[in-house]
């Protein structure tokens, strides 16, 4: 894919401006490949702690797991932004990628729900990076007046081929000794049956580390102004104003703004955050829910029956449809329709698309084929309109945000949406666990959950109307 053009502005080259953009793109692969490549052998691998095929009991756990990685994130993302905008962007994408490395290595070790939970806190902890590698993006972008549209595209691009790549890796390198005659040195991977695409992850959340380490440049403007200030052992040449003082002379965009200021999120960006948030919710939940869906038995119509395989290969199908919709469609919608209308327009879809998926089932009388075109459909429709609602509410929320307090709004937005994905896949698994116990008709049944992911969408919808049509931007013809 070709990268966003920009204009030589001040330090930032042409070639600097693509490193940076790659880089942060890889970053945010690789928090993609820690969030995705458990999802499809989640299942099975709380089935082996011991569930004993209790398709409640394995939903539920599942779900903890999965919560157990935003829930700590959401306690610590706020102070990873905040620490970013003292000390740089740089430093913390750094920590995080390795936070990524041992996390993902020591999930694939976990033989108990105890320790799969704990390690996927502790990846949680030291993991800010989608926030902070958001902030860069946008700092960039501003810096060397590049399109906004293009330049969140490739961040989206970025996020949407871990999202293909992780379910690939997870579901066909999982349990790789019986599948692929593969059991590792010391029959590891017969010890460890999940270890092996923990460990292709954790590689590449390494070598993007080493790479960040040489190459990757910090776009936070204030700390790149005091690192070039003078220095303040030198009594001679030291600055006669305060060092908070000088920093507002140095930096422009911060200039006349108050220490307070850098502490308030304003209204705008505030509905931004709130709308994302509502957003991730029912998002991870069906991310979470899907794969409980298709594992579940086809008896009364309540799931498709699918094996780890089979769900890694639905899961990864929706690549091109997500590449096309980043690279293509957003673009050229764009040119249209505000990010605003945007985002209105996917969150109407989301009503209309969730409730379909419960309906799949009963297809399966029609035939094989006809139940997989319907249901990559359905995923087609909604991981199109995850791409353009993403994509539009980054470029409003990186609009609405003031420059000096623009890396505490994006933490404080990736801890609401870590929250809402915390308690997101706990709560689906156990309402998807109870749907299916509660021996009632719709729509308390197995439609419970997709029609309740549907409400949310439309509280969405209604908070979209809050936010001033004055951020909306229209990408340049």
């Amino acid at each position: 894919m070709s990268l966003p053009e920009a204009t030589t502005s001040g330090t930032y080259s042409p070639i600097r401006i693509k490193r940076i953009l790659i880089l942060i793109s890889l970053i945010v692969l690789s928090e993609s490949l820690s969030s995705t490549i458990l999802l499809p052998f989640v299942y099975f691998m709380v089935r082996d702690f011991g569930a004993d095929g209790d398709e409640r009991l394995i939903g539920s756990r599942a779900g903890f797991i999965t919560s157990s990685f935003y829930l700590a994130q959401m306690l610590t993302t706020t102070i990873w932004g905040l620490l970013s905008d003292r000390y740089g962007r740089r430093y913390i994408l750094l920590i995080g990628l390795f936070g990524n490395t041992v996390s993902l290595l020591l999930f694939g070790t976990s033989q108990n729900l105890f320790y799969a939970i704990l390690f996927r806190s502790f990846c949680g902890v030291l993991n800010g990076n989608i926030a902070v590698a958001r902030t860069s993006v946008g700092e960039l972008a501003v810096a060397a007046k590049l399109d906004q549209a293009s330049a969140f595209s490739l961040f989206g691009f970025a996020s949407a081929l871990g999202f293909v790549v992780g379910p690939l890796i997870g579901g066909s390198l999982s349990n790789p000794a019986p599948r692929l005659g593969l059991e590792g040195p010391y029959q590891v991977f017969v010890a460890y049956p999940y270890l092996l695409p923990c460990v292709v992850g954790a590689m590449v959340s390494c070598g993007t580390m080493i790479a960040s380490i040489f190459f990757l440049d910090e776009t936070n403007e204030a700390v790149r102004t005091r690192k070039t200030t003078i220095p303040e052992h030198d009594e001679e040449r030291a600055p006669l104003l305060p060092r908070a003082e000088l920093e507002n002379e140095n930096n422009g965009s911060n200039h006349g703004a108050s220490p307070d200021s850098k502490l308030r999120i304003q209204g705008a960006a505030l509905w931004c955050v709130v709308g994302g948030s509502i957003m991730s919710f029912h998002s991870i939940i069906f991310d979470e829910l899907f794969p409980l869906f298709a594992a579940a038995g086809s008896e009364g119509n309540v799931g498709l029956g699918y094996t780890a395989g089979q769900i890694a290969s639905s899961l990864s199908t929706m690549g091109i449809f997500i590449f096309i919709a980043q690279l293509l469609l957003y673009p050229i919608l764009n040119r249209y329709l505000t990010t605003l209308g945007l985002w209105r327009i996917s969150t109407s879809c989301f009503i209309l698309v969730y409730p379909l998926f419960p309906l799949i089932p009963q297809l399966a009388s029609a035939g094989y084929y006809i139940q997989k075109a319907v249901l990559l459909v359905c995923m087609a429709s909604r991981f199109t309109l995850v791409v353009v609602a993403y994509t539009s509410i980054n470029i409003l929320m990186n609009n609405s945000a003031s420059g000096e307090s623009r890396g505490l709004v994006n933490g404080v937005s990736q801890s609401c949406v870590s929250f809402a994905r915390s308690v997101g896949p706990a709560l689906g698994g156990v309402i998807w666990s109870w749907s299916l116990s509660n021996e009632a008709g719709f729509p308390f049944n197995h439609f419970f959950l997709f029609l309740l992911l549907s409400s949310f969408a439309m509280l969405q919808l209604m908070f979209s109307f809050r936010i001033p049509v004055r951020f909306a931007t229209k990408r340049q013809v």
